[in-house]
């Protein structure tokens, strides 16, 4: 029989509550990170800072998540103390 077999990946959403200050320069530091081997990111701002991240497997989402909250984590801290 020959059907059509689905694509697996793994996918996920991480929502971010911020100032509007911190957020824009969150975003904006974020924004050039978009473009990872094997994995798709979007980031939006409106009231949260939302990064919605889609690896072709576990491994790939776990090591692009890890980036983007340490990513985060930095920009955070350089707006903080900056």
């Amino acid at each position: 029989m020959g059907g059509t077999k689905k694509r697996e990946y793994a996918e996920a959403e991480i929502k971010i509550w911020l100032s509007q200050r911190v957020m824009r320069a969150v975003y904006q530091s974020l924004l050039p990170e978009t473009k990872l081997p094997g994995a798709k990111v979007e980031l939006n701002k409106n009231r949260a800072l939302i990064m919605r991240i889609k690896g072709e497997d576990l491994s790939t989402l776990r090591a692009a998540l890890n980036s983007f909250l340490r990513w985060t984590n930095v920009a955070m801290e350089v707006v903080k103390n900056g």
